[in-house]
């Protein structure tokens, strides 16, 4: 019998109380999500608390929701009163709810969470290494909980990867108050301003496969910070205030960040955002320097009409770190941060209409290096017609700032002029029913590593659903990427393009009726991929990867057991090199399991079992495994994942 030899393991409490108090009848709600960090690669944002009431509610506000389209949000707005908006409805939110006269001043929910995750690793042929060489036991452990009662709220979270000594290696805890014109959060939190130029401390998605939705991406303020990435979050008070159609923000924090220094250890050469701390040439890294920051912004909503808005925010931060940066004098490094002070600051807009959104924000670091982005985008709100966004941005070579983001769908930000053109469409009729396509290119004045010269990289992709019969469709999504890696033989530049092809089948089959239950395969997903990457002097490499995906469903039964629901995969998969890497998600299956990277030969199958007796209380067993073939085969490994949400509702 094959020995087991690790595992992996993590667990979930939350408990939470929300209050209804509210002198409206009708109140627009967005619930909170647990997710882990490649949930958010996956999808590309990040559940968080929303509460907002329908009688103030602004067009801009509605349209930053997730899932939420500009179009919903003004069919919303001019129909507020009226519960026929219940028909906006997304699969992962509770937007609507309608509280009665009777119980709204003191209705409340208890909902109690636990989730355990299991993941089994069968052994490697360089365990007894790994053994040798990590200090910490091969047990990994995530712990989240919380506590919410009506505006009070309390949080926290601990991590522990594999093989490291300490179980709450990384720690996350808040609480916050969260009330109708003023917010407040102790411990660790982010800031989110304008569209990423100015301050921006929270993890942000960047490449994708499939073409964006928008271009626009709005501050939310202070937040708690939930997500596990290492010298992301800020530590200390965030107050948030709302004075009339002004709002005023400040902050105070300081924190212990991974760094990795000279041999002298007076200079950091660059942050390290790893978070592992395994060995002890990992640990000498951790929370090895300080930084204080200060900040804040003020931002004005203008309302011409009750439709139509226009938000003015400035806003800056000032951080000190307790070593300077002064990286090597390599070629790679020439563009990187010097100094022990950092700050910037900015200022940006946004105009909202039912029509059209005008965006842009300019953004001053410490050296008054400008960068700024402007985008326009267009919604005609029906078929038939066609919406566009555009955008350009531009942040001086020498423009410095830690806390920002890049706008563009590529994580470097130093050092490029960049404009892309998003284009959506929805058919009036015919075999097509939605498309949407993105073009995007970028000037950079230098290239990676030992090479500082001019480049440019692009990115084109374009996706599109065909109704192809009744309760199907077929999603065909094409990638495009071209850039430059490396010099050949001769010192000439090599040009490299990526391409990716996928096409999805959808089929949505009948129900069949027994006596007791109702069974039927609720779905049925075929899924084709086709990676390839072009080199102008080596040889092009190829891969593929097929599957299918099946959902089983048994409905409501007589005896009052609830549904419950079977969801399986099973995915091969062929690439000539680990450079050509397939990614597959679990997403479709009840509390997901992470996304894999599939490379070399194999299969790869998931399992879920969903059980279900009420709307918030559920019970749902998960497996999955990659199974590779060759000598090189690795990450055999096998991942179960046992969760339970109970949720205990008392109306007074």
């Amino acid at each position: 019998m094959m020995s087991i030899k690790c595992l992996f393991f993590s667990f979930s409490i939350g408990y939470g109380i929300n209050r209804i108090e509210k002198s409206t009848d009708y109140e627009y709600w967005y619930g909170e999500e647990w997710m882990d960090y490649d949930d958010q690669l996956e999808i590309g944002w990040k559940y968080e608390i929303w509460q907002l009431y329908l009688d103030n509610a602004r067009i801009s506000e509605l349209s930053t929701l997730p899932g939420m389209t500009k179009t919903k949000a003004f069919e919303i707005l001019s129909n507020r009163k009226d519960s026929t908006t219940t028909q906006f409805l997304t699969s992962s939110s509770e937007f609507y709810r309608k509280v009665t006269n009777r119980n709204k001043w003191n209705s409340f929910t208890d909902d109690f969470e636990f989730r355990a995750h299991v993941k089994v690793l069968p052994p490697k042929a360089s365990e007894s290494f790994e053994t040798e060489r990590f200090e910490g036991s091969a047990l990994g452990m995530t712990q989240k909980y919380f506590v919410r009662s009506n505006q009070l709220s309390f949080g926290g979270s601990f991590d522990k990867d594999r093989y490291e000594p300490d179980f709450d290696d990384l720690t996350r805890y808040w609480a916050a108050w969260n009330g109708s014109t003023t917010n407040i959060i102790l411990g660790d939190f982010h800031v989110t301003t304008g569209h990423g130029l100015g301050l921006w401390t929270q993890p942000t998605f960047f490449d994708s496969y499939d073409a964006p939705g928008s271009y626009r991406r709005s501050g939310r303020g202070i937040m708690p910070s939930t997500d596990y990435i290492e010298n992301s979050a800020l530590r200390g008070i965030g107050v948030s205030q709302k004075i009339g159609r002004f709002r005023v923000t400040l902050f105070t924090s300081e924190t212990k960040l991974d760094a990795i220094l000279d041999e002298s250890l007076k200079h950091v050469i660059s942050l390290s955002s790893s978070g592992l701390h395994r060995t002890p040439i990992e640990r000498e890294k951790e929370d090895i320097i300080h930084e204080v920051c200060f900040g804040g912004s003020l931002s004005c909503a203008l309302s011409p009409s009750q439709l139509k808005e226009l938000v003015v925010e400035m806003s800056g931060y000032h951080s000190k770190y307790s070593l300077p940066f002064n990286p090597e004098p390599e070629s790679h490094r020439r563009y990187s941060m010097t100094g022990r002070y950092f700050g910037a600051g900015s200022a940006n807009f946004i105009f909202t209409s039912p029509q059209y959104t005008i965006f842009g924000e300019g953004a001053l670091d410490r050296d008054s290096n400008l960068a700024w982005l402007f985008g326009f985008g267009n919604s005609s709100g029906s078929s038939g017609k066609f919406d566009a966004d555009f955008l350009v941005q531009h942040y001086p070579v020498e423009f410095s700032n830690p806390r920002a983001i890049s706008q563009s769908t590529s994580a470097s930000q130093y050092g490029k002029t960049s404009s892309a053109l998003l284009v959506r469409g929805v058919p009036s009729s015919g075999f097509l029913k939605n498309w949407r396509s993105h073009i995007e290119i970028e000037l950079l004045p230098w290239r990676s590593f030992s090479i500082p010269v001019a480049h440019s990289r692009s990115k084109v992709s374009f996706e599109t659903t065909f109704r192809s019969v009744i309760d199907s469709k077929i999603i065909l999504r094409f990638r495009r990427k071209t850039f430059e890696s490396g010099t050949g033989e001769n010192g000439h530049i090599l040009p490299v393009t990526d391409n990716r092809l996928r096409i999805t089948n959808d089929f949505l089959l009948e129900k069949d009726y027994f006596r007791y239950v109702s069974l039927w395969v609720e779905g049925v997903r075929q899924r084709i991929e086709y990676p390839s990457k072009m080199y102008s002097e080596s040889p092009n490499q190829f891969g593929w990867m097929t599957g299918f995906r099946f959902s089983v469903q048994i409905g409501e039964t007589s005896r009052g057991l609830g549904s419950i629901n079977y969801s399986g995969s099973v995915t091969g998969f062929n690439t000539d090199s680990g450079s050509v890497i397939l990614y597959i998600g679990d997403g479709y299956l009840p509390d997901r399991i992470n996304s894999a990277q599939l490379s070399g030969k194999g299969i790869r199958w998931a399992s879920s079992i969903y059980w279900r007796w009420s709307s918030r209380n559920w019970l749902t067993f998960k497996a999955a495994r990659t199974h590779k073939t060759g000598n090189n085969a690795k990450s055999n490994d096998l991942e179960m994942y046992i969760s339970l949400s109970y949720l205990f509702r008392n109306h007074k």
